[in-house]
C-alpha cells in the first residue's frame, strides 16, 4: 500500500493520466482485498472518471467489473448490477469468452442474492456453457455450485445435490479450486438440512468450515456457522444454536459483511422467540428489518409455520368426486321423473306432483353446483394459504415482540416517575424532549453513536452503553442538562426512565402499521373465501376487483413472475356479482402462474370497446397443446399434476361469465396464451 500511494503521488506530479489510473486501481484493489469496500469504490470511481475523460477505453470493462464486485460484497446489489451489465456489454464487444463467462457468473450471483433464481440460472447456464467450451475446470466447478444454490432457492433440493455431487466427485479425483470445493460442501450441507437430513448436513458444514479456515475464506466460515446454527435450532438445541450463530456474527461484523449481519439478526429473533425471550427477539427483529430495508427494500419474511393443510387438496378432490357422483345419480332420477310425467300425463294431480319433484331436483342440482364451485375455490385457496401465511407471520412476529416489552417499559415508568420527578424537578424539561430515534439507517446510528462516545468520554463517562441509549432517544450530541442529570446522585435512574419512555413511544408507533398490513391481507382473503352464492348485481369497480384478486395472489406472483397491468385511467363500473368475477380472475391468473412456472411474464388488462368491455390475461408460458384446446372448458379436465388442480376452474369461470351475459375465449401458441372475457356494454352504468 505504501508503494502504491507513493506511485500515486509521483503520477500526480508528473501529470501522467494513465499512470494515475493504474495507481488508483492498484490502491483500490488492495483495499478491496482487505474488505475496505467503501475506500475501494471511491478510488475505482476516480480511476474510471479519469479513464473516460482521456478516452482510455481498454481498461474500462475491468474497472466496471471491479466496481460491481465491491458493491456486491458491500450488499448494494442494485449498484453491483449497474456496473456488471455494462462490463458484460464491453466484454461481448471484445468477444473475450472467458471474460464473458466471468461476467455472466457475477451477474448470476447478484440475481441469486435478491432471490430471482430463474434469472440467476439463466446467467449461470450461459457462463457454464462458455466455460465447458473453454475447458476451464476450476471455473466450471464454481458455476455448478452456483446452479446448485439456485435450485436450493427454488426448493429443488435433490436437483441441487446432483450439482454439488458433481463438484465434490471432481474435487476428490483431482486437485480443484479450494473455494469451489468449500462452496459445494456448504451447498450439500444446506440441501441435506433442507431435506431434514440434519446429521448429513452437519457433517458437510463442519468439513466446509475446516477447509474455509485453512484457506482464510471468511465468507464461507460465516455461512457454515450460520447454517449449523439453523440445524441446531431445528433439533431444538437452542443454546448451542446461539453459540454457533455468535461465531458467524462475530466474523461477519469483523469483516463488515452487512448481508450476513442482517440475516443472522433474523435467525437470532427466531431462536430467542422459541426460548421465550421476547424482548431480545424483538430487538433483533427490529435490527433485521432496518438492515433489510436498506439492503433489499422489502419487509421481513419468516419461515412457513402453518403445516396443517397438507391433506386439504386430497380431501377436496375426493369431495368433488363425490359431488360429481351425486350429480350423476340425481340426473338419473331426473330422467325417471320425466318418464313418469309422460306416463301419467292424463292425471293432473300426478302431473302436478311430478312437476314439484322436478323443481326440487333442479334446486338440489343448483345447490350441488354451488358446492362444486365452493370446492374449487377452496382447492385454489389451498395453493395460496402457504404463501399468505408468510405475509401474515411476518408482521405478527414483530407485533408479538412489540407487545411484550411495552408492559415492562410502562411498569418502569409507573414505579419511578412520581418519586424521581419530585427529586429532579429542574430536569423536568427532559421528559418533554424524549422522542423515539428518527435515524433512518444504521449508518446514521453508527455516525452519531461514535460522536456521542467521544463526547461522553470527554465528560468523564465510561459506560459504553450510554451512547446507544442516547441514540435510541434521538440525541445527536450531549448538552449541559443531560450531563448534569447523569452526574447527579441517582441520575442514572432518571436517565433509564427517559430511555424507557423513548422505547415505549417507538414500540407503540410501530404497532399500528403492522396491524394495518395484517388487516389488508386477511380482509382480502376473507372477502374471497366467503361462500359462493349468487349475489345481487351491484356496481363493481373492475380495476379494484382485479387488484383485490392480485393482492390475494401476491405471494405466488413475487416468486419470480413479472406482472404487467394495463388499466385505462377512467374505467366505467360494471353491474356484476363482485365475488363471482373475482373467482374468474383468480382461476385465469392461477393458470397463467402455473403455465410460466413462476418465472415468466403475465399481463392483465382491461379495455372498453363500442359494445362491450374486455378483460384479458396473457402469459408467455408453454401454451396449450392442440389436442387439449377443445377440452379446456370441460369439467374435471386438467393437464396439471396430481394434487395441483381439479379441472373445474375454467368450466366454472365460463359459467360465471355466461351468467353475466358475456363470453370467454382464448388463443394459444407456444410462448403465448391469452384468455379474453367479454362483458356486454349494457352492463356499464
Amino acid at each position: 500500500m505504501y508503494f502504491a500511494e507513493l506511485s500515486e503521488k509521483n503520477a500526480l506530479q508528473a501529470g501522467d493520466s494513465l499512470l494515475i489510473v493504474r495507481t488508483l486501481t492498484a490502491i483500490a484493489y488492495v483495499n478491496q482485498e482487505k474488505g475496505f469496500y467503501e475506500s475501494a469504490i471511491k478510488d475505482y470511481t476516480s480511476a474510471l472518471d479519469i479513464l473516460r475523460r482521456n478516452g482510455f477505453k481498454e481498461r474500462e470493462r475491468f474497472l466496471l467489473n471491479f466496481l460491481g464486485r465491491c458493491h456486491y460484497h458491500n450488499g448494494s446489489f442494485d449498484m453491483a448490477l449497474k456496473y456488471y451489465l455494462p462490463s458484460l456489454k464491453l466484454r461481448e464487444a471484445k468477444n473475450d469468452q472467458k471474460e464473458i463467462a466471468i461476467s455472466c457468473n457475477n451477474i448470476g450471483l447478484v440475481y441469486y442474492q435478491v432471490g430471482n433464481y430463474s434469472k440467476a440460472i439463466e446467467y449461470f447456464e450461459r457462463s457454464l456453457s462458455i466455460k465447458q467450451t473453454l475447458s476451464e475446470n476450476s471455473l466450471i466447478e464454481s458455476t455448478l455450485g452456483n446452479l446448485g444454490l439456485c435450485n436450493i432457492g427454488l426448493k429443488k433440493y435433490k436437483t441441487a445435490l446432483k450439482y454439488f455431487d458433481i463438484v465434490l466427485i471432481d474435487c476428490d479425483k483431482r486437485e480443484c479450486e479450494p473455494s469451489a470445493f468449500v462452496e459445494a460442501l456448504i451447498g450439500a450441507g444446506i440441501a441435506h438440512y433442507s431435506l431434514n437430513q440434519f446429521k448429513e448436513g452437519e457433517n458437510y458444514l463442519k468439513r466446509a468450515i475446516k477447509l474455509a479456515e485453512k484457506i482464510g475464506s471468511s465468507e464461507k466460515i460465516i455461512t457454515g456457522y450460520r447454517y449449523l446454527a439453523d440445524i441446531k435450532k431445528e433439533e431444538g438445541m437452542l443454546k448451542e444454536a446461539i453459540v454457533l450463530l455468535d461465531e458467524s456474527q462475530n466474523i461477519a461484523k469483523q469483516n463488515e459483511r452487512t448481508v450476513w449481519i442482517m440475516r443472522n439478526h433474523g435467525l437470532y429473533g427466531e431462536i430467542f422467540s422459541l426460548m421465550g425471550e421476547h424482548k431480545l427477539a424483538y430487538s433483533h427483529y427490529i435490527i433485521y428489518d432496518s438492515l433489510r430495508e436498506n439492503i433489499e427494500g422489502t419487509p421481513m419474511i419468516h419461515k412457513l409455520t402453518n403445516l396443517q393443510l397438507e391433506n386439504v387438496e386430497k380431501e377436496h378432490k375426493e369431495a368433488i368426486s363425490q359431488q360429481k357422483t351425486e350429480i350423476d345419480r340425481r340426473n338419473e332420477l331426473l330422467l325417471v321423473a320425466i318418464a313418469v310425467i309422460f306416463a301419467v300425463s292424463i292425471a293432473a294431480i300426478a302431473f302436478y306432483r311430478n312437476y314439484n319433484q322436478q323443481k326440487k331436483i333442479r334446486e338440489e342440482l343448483q345447490t350441488t353446483q354451488e358446492k362444486l364451485i365452493s370446492q374449487e375455490k377452496m382447492a385454489a385457496l389451498g395453493q395460496l394459504v402457504a404463501g399468505i401465511a408468510h405475509e401474515i407471520n411476518t408482521p405478527l412476529g414483530a407485533l408479538r415482540g412489540t407487545i411484550h416489552p411495552v408492559k415492562d417499559y410502562f411498569d418502569n415508568i409507573r414505579q419511578n416517575l412520581s418519586a424521581l420527578m419530585s427529586r429532579y424537578s429542574s430536569d423536568y424539561a427532559l421528559v418533554n424532549q424524549v422522542q423515539a430515534s428518527s435515524f433512518k439507517t444504521t449508518r446514521e446510528r453508527r455516525q452519531f453513536r461514535k460522536s456521542l462516545q467521544i463526547e461522553l468520554k470527554e465528560s468523564g463517562f465510561d459506560d459504553p452503553g450510554l451512547a446507544d441509549k442516547l441514540v435510541d432517544m434521538g440525541y445527536q450530541h450531549l448538552n449541559d442538562q443531560l450531563v448534569g442529570m447523569l452526574k447527579a446522585p441517582e441520575g442514572n435512574k432518571l436517565f433509564d426512565l427517559l430511555h424507557s419512555m423513548s422505547l415505549l413511544q417507538k414500540n407503540t408507533e410501530q404497532a399500528g402499521p403492522l396491524v394495518t398490513k395484517i388487516s389488508k391481507v386477511v380482509q382480502s382473503l376473507q372477502m374471497y373465501s366467503q361462500p359462493q352464492v349468487a349475489e345481487e348485481m351491484v356496481q363493481v369497480d373492475l380495476r379494484q376487483n382485479i387488484e383485490d384478486t392480485l393482492l390475494i395472489l401476491q405471494s405466488e406472483l413475487k416468486r419470480g413472475v413479472k406482472l404487467v397491468k394495463v388499466f385505462p385511467d377512467n374505467l366505467s363500473p360494471v353491474w356484476a356479482d363482485s365475488n363471482a368475477l373475482s373467482q374468474v380472475w383468480l382461476n385465469l391468473l392461477l393458470n397463467s402462474i402455473h403455465a410460466v412456472n413462476h418465472r415468466g411474464t403475465i399481463e392483465v388488462g382491461v379495455k372498453e370497446r363500442e359494445r362491450d368491455v374486455v378483460v384479458w390475461v396473457k402469459d408467455d408460458g408453454v401454451g396449450i397443446k392442440g389436442e387439449d384446446r377443445d377440452k379446456v372448458f370441460e369439467a374435471f379436465y386438467t393437464t396439471k399434476d396430481r394434487g395441483y388442480g381439479t379441472g373445474l376452474g375454467l368450466n366454472i369461470s365460463k359459467k360465471i361469465v355466461e351468467r353475466h351475459g358475456g363470453n370467454i375465449t382464448f388463443h394459444s401458441q407456444p410462448g403465448e396464451t391469452i384468455f379474453e372475457v367479454y362483458l356486454p356494454k349494457c352492463l356499464i352504468s
